[in-house]
């Protein structure tokens, strides 16, 4: 409508009206762009191909970095609900796995946030929590012994992590955290890791791919000591 008529209108109809604007403006869909259906289409594939594998051994993740803002988290959380929704209908929305009386309680995906300074505990016990599960007393190794036995009897084909780059490296219990991400790769499950700066965030320690000699390449590390073995971002890369 133009201005006129909206200054015609009553104070009452104008609210009525701004109401039902902001309701429109505030609930846009998700504009997709060939970034995001590539990355989309990667998350996906990438789940499938894990959520149909049997074989023991490390799964291949997706790491996916951008700036803030850029829609990194909507995006991934698309692709992961879109599967999901398959899966469950696939499955006819239970674990045909689990145990009777259990067969309900069916997660194919799993969200959760890095914890700020986090440490191997509370990245667990955030986890959990999303399971809600009880952790009470538990030590280390109980805790990383839940989450495998969670992750299984919950049948969670991916398990997305945001804002990772919370990971600084600078701290011991960080460093510890990115350890335990690596044993995480080898439980029955695809990492979605998400987060601004990854590259020079120290959580690939900024490898590269020679092309002469067709090896990776990785810089000193000048952190004064605090993380010498650069040959552990391998597995990462």
């Amino acid at each position: 409508m133009s201005a006129d008529e909206y200054a015609r209108m009553t104070p009452r109809q104008r609210r009525i009206y701004d109401l039902h604007r902001l309701a429109t403006h505030s609930s846009l869909p998700v504009q997709a762009t060939p970034m995001s259906e590539d990355v989309a289409w990667l998350v996906r594939t990438r789940i499938e191909d894990g959520a149909f594998s049997h074989k023991a051994g490390t799964r291949t993740g997706v790491m996916v970095n951008g700036g803030g803002a850029q829609g990194k988290t909507e995006t991934v959380c698309e692709a992961v609900a879109a599967f999901e929704d398959e899966w469950l209908a696939l499955h006819q929305q239970i674990n045909p796995d689990a145990m009777p009386g259990t067969r309900d309680l069916h997660a194919p995906v799993a969200y959760v946030r890095c914890p700020v300074k986090a440490t191997p505990i509370s990245t667990c016990q955030r986890i959990l929590d999303f399971y809600g599960e009880d952790y009470k007393g538990m030590r280390l190794e109980d805790l990383v012994r839940t989450v495998n036995a969670a992750i299984t009897d919950h049948a969670t084909k991916a398990l997305v992590i945001d804002d990772i780059t919370r990971l600084k490296l600078h701290r011991e219990a960080d460093q510890d955290v990115l350890d335990l991400i690596r044993e995480m790769m080898s439980m029955p499950v695809t990492l979605i890791l998400v987060g601004v700066g990854i590259p020079t965030s120290g959580l690939l320690r900024d490898g590269r791919r020679d092309p002469v000699t067709k090896q990776w390449v990785f810089p000193p590390v000048r952190d004064r000591g605090r993380s010498p073995n650069a040959h552990a971002a391998t597995q990462h890369e």
